[in-house]
């Protein structure tokens, strides 16, 4: 089951009264998901931030990365970070770009059926894990799998914007306000 949280511990900001480009990106975010959901809302205490957060994931949405490895990089950290929203967020979305929902559990411990995108799984699970200290050989290996040193830097920045919002959203503890999905508990640090 997901992590369910009933009070959060950093309020997120009234919508309502966010002016500016924090406005915008609220409106925005609106516009997209049908909701002025929580990790938006949180992120708009700090205005800069979530200009550069979202910033950052519209620059790599159009990186050379597919949007399928993108999610399953994203479900995959957020499985490693305990972080439940994430997985939340990320499981619907690696469902929309065509993994199945009963394949979500394995996505979250690492796991993808297709070498390929595990490869770039692996190499992103790897760098999240050695804090980028990784090794020629998973250097070696996942260019083997085919991926360009530009994708490789994606697959990093990846990780980086993934495990920020993970940190985020841990600390933050916001209410998961997306529809369930069949997910394992998160695991949170003790």
């Amino acid at each position: 089951m997901n992590q369910v949280s009933t009070i959060p511990r950093i309020e997120p900001s009234n919508p309502d009264e966010a002016t500016g480009k924090a406005r915008e990106i609220l409106d925005q975010s609106k516009a997209k998901f049908g909701a002025h959901l929580n990790f938006f809302t949180t992120l708009a205490n700090a205005p800069a931030v979530l200009d550069g957060y979202t910033g950052l994931s519209q620059a790599l949405s159009e990186g050379g990365l597919s949007p399928k490895i993108r999610e399953e990089i994203a479900v995959s950290v957020s499985g490693r970070n305990a972080c439940g929203y994430c997985q939340t967020a990320h499981g619907h979305a690696a469902r929309a770009q065509g993994v199945p929902t009963a394949e979500l559990p394995d996505l979250i411990a690492g796991q993808v059926s297709d070498a390929n995108e595990q490869a770039a799984v692996t190499f992103a699970l790897q760098v999240l894990e050695t804090r980028g200290q990784v090794s020629a050989e998973d250097l070696a290996a996942v260019r083997a799998a085919g991926y360009s040193d530009g994708e490789i830097l994606e697959i990093i920045a990846h990780v980086a914007m993934t495990f920020f919002s993970n940190a985020l959203n841990n600390v933050s503890d916001p209410v998961i306000d997306l529809p369930a999905l069949p997910l394992p508990a998160a695991k949170k640090a003790a």
